[in-house]
């Protein structure tokens, strides 16, 4: 028997065994889920797929309410977003687990500094370079420049020293830079005003999606203002690789070369799709512009800017950040889309872990203290074993974490209920590989309900009762792909595949 009925506006005809959930997606509105799972019975664990029943005034769970004829549903009010809200508050409030690890977020660029390190303990070298260059750019240059807050924040330090993250860097990037690509088609033609280091790292982020480009320097050189003030010839040597290699990829150079707001109109605005100044602030304002800072953007549509330009700042880390985000919005722009606002990220955080917290995130990671010798570069062998000392405090699963893309959508603020003391760190290791964290799991029971599914009932079960409960995982025939499946389906990265 089919029911009709009305969600958003929109009429809906569908069996009546069906859930709102169902009928939704059926109309393609999106109602967000973090318990529900299309081969599985409606659970109602996390209430976040809550709706309005305009017919009876009430909020319901869309994934186990049944539709009946005649039913009105609202998803998108502002009564409905904030009951969400107060629910994914809820899940937060006792998330026990760091989205990204102390060094990552200490760094001004972002960089994924245990991803990396991962990839190049695994064999995957051109992997783990390639992470470095799409965050910096020049990760020999920035890194040697930099005053190193990744090392300083290292949980490591506490217990003997910090993971040499510099001296792996210049291990994977002495005398190395990826080729840029040569496409058949350039995006478009851009110039960059400035051979600095904002300069040319925003040439190398834009080259490298695809467009022309020239940079445009008053000076003789490239990093001017580095050749004049850091006496340091293995630095110096390396600049003048990245500039050949940059050359050899499609660059144009063009030195002794002012820019002024006779020539800027009269010929780089018609011969250039777009043009970025990454100077001083000075240069913009005798042009009489100015600049966005979170697009990038001045109030001529085609003029762009990063580095000093827009924000005073020395930190070559920060730079490389800059850079990269005034390349993905001139790619927007050139591309008729949007121009990029940075979006707020929601970040779960331990902060500074107790000690018998520090030594589980311990046991896991080699022993060893640090590689000694501070100038000499790493072996092979040498840089897997301080890489290893890594103790992998960030999520390997925060870029798919269900949880964390709602809570960004959702929330303004880190913890909206902030408790005494958090729930503590935990983490147990399982048959197949299976690691699971209790602070991370809310209990959905999507493992259980899916091993029992797929055949395997008491795989993955339930243990405890009230606050002590927790997964266990058992069943040593079990397949692989039902662990996949198990642990895939996780949606707040408590269950994951041992990272080694």
């Amino acid at each position: 028997m089919m029911v009709e009925l009305t969600i958003d506006g929109r009429r809906i005809t569908i069996e009546k065994t069906a859930t709102i959930l169902d009928a939704a997606g059926k109309a393609g509105i999106p109602i967000p889920t973090l318990c529900a799972h299309k081969d599985l019975k409606p659970y109602g664990a996390c209430m976040v797929c809550l709706v309005k029943n305009d017919t009876s005034g009430h909020l319901v769970p869309a994934c186990s309410t049944k539709v009946t004829q005649g039913m009105i549903i609202s998803t998108g009010t502002e009564e409905v977003r904030q009951a969400r809200s107060e629910s994914i508050a809820l899940l937060v409030s006792e998330h026990a687990g760091d989205c990204r690890a102390p060094c990552e977020l200490s760094c001004p660029a972002g960089l994924p500094i245990p991803r990396f390190l991962r990839c190049l303990g695994q064999g995957k070298t051109e992997q783990a370079r390639i992470i470095c260059e799409n965050f910096l750019a020049f990760p020999l240059i920035i890194c040697t420049l930099c005053p190193k807050p990744c090392e300083r924040a290292c949980r490591r330090g506490r217990k003997d020293s910090h993971v040499q993250i510099t001296r792996l860097i210049q291990y994977l990037f002495t005398d190395y830079l990826h080729p840029l690509p040569h496409p058949h088609e350039y995006n478009g033609k851009v110039a960059v005003i400035g051979a600095g280091l904002s300069g040319l790292c925003a040439s190398y982020f834009l080259a490298n999606s695809g467009y022309r480009v020239t940079i445009i320097e008053k000076e003789k050189l490239a990093l001017p203002s580095l050749d004049q003030t850091l006496n340091n010839p293995a630095l110096n040597q390396h600049t003048a690789f990245i500039i050949k290699i940059l050359t050899e990829s499609g660059i144009e150079f063009r030195f002794e070369s002012e820019i002024n707001k006779e020539n800027l109109e009269g010929d780089l605005l018609k011969a250039f799709d777009a043009v970025v100044f990454c100077t001083g602030k000075g240069s913009l304002v005798s042009l009489g512009l100015s600049a966005d800072r979170n697009t990038y953007r001045t109030e001529h549509e085609d003029i762009f800017a990063c580095g000093n330009a827009v924000e005073k700042t020395r930190h070559p880390a920060r730079m490389a950040l800059m850079s990269r985000e005034v390349s993905a919005s001139v790619d927007a722009w050139l591309k008729k889309f949007t121009a990029v606002v940075k979006p707020r990220q929601f970040i779960s955080r331990l902060h500074r872990l107790y000690e018998y917290e520090l030594n589980i995130q311990w046991k896991d990671a080699d022993p060893a203290g640090p590689v000694p010798g501070t100038g000499d570069l790493f072996t092979v062998k040498e840089a897997i074993q301080e890489q290893g000392r890594c103790l992998n405090c960030d999520c390997c699963r925060a870029d798919t974490c269900r949880l964390r893309y709602l809570a960004t959508h959702y929330l303004s603020a880190e913890r909206p209920f902030k408790a005494k003391e958090r729930n503590t760190f935990e983490r147990y290791h399982y048959p197949h590989g299976v690691c699971y964290e209790p602070g991370k799991c809310i209990l959905c029971g999507l493992c259980v309900r899916l091993s029992a599914h797929l055949g395997f009932p008491g795989a993955f079960v339930f243990l405890n009762r009230g606050y002590d409960t927790i997964i266990s995982v058992d069943g040593d025939a079990l397949p692989e792909s039902v662990i996949s499946i198990c642990v895939g389906n996780c949606p707040t990265g408590a269950l994951y595949l041992d990272r080694s």
